[in-house]
């Protein structure tokens, strides 16, 4: 993930802002959430992770998708 680095304002508060949204970007997390998708998302990116629900998305085969080489490709 691209690394924020903070500008500098006037406004010492804001400073103070800006430092703690970096350093919040900057923590790793422990767990990825996903939300259910019921559908295919519409703009798919090479390497997006989605997970489906299968019963609209992915008929018969819920779990977790990525987009590679213009397809979906069931993960697990």
């Amino acid at each position: 993930m691209a690394r924020y680095n903070p500008g500098f304002v006037e406004d010492a508060i804001v400073n103070q802002e800006f430092q703690k949204v970096a350093e919040a970007l900057d923590t790793p997390d422990k767990f990825l959430m996903l939300v259910m998708q019921y559908e295919a998302p519409s703009k798919p990116r090479e390497g997006m992770i989605a997970l489906s629900d299968g019963t609209s998305w992915a008929t018969g085969s819920a779990g977790f998708y990525g987009y590679y080489g213009g397809s979906w490709v069931k993960l697990g």
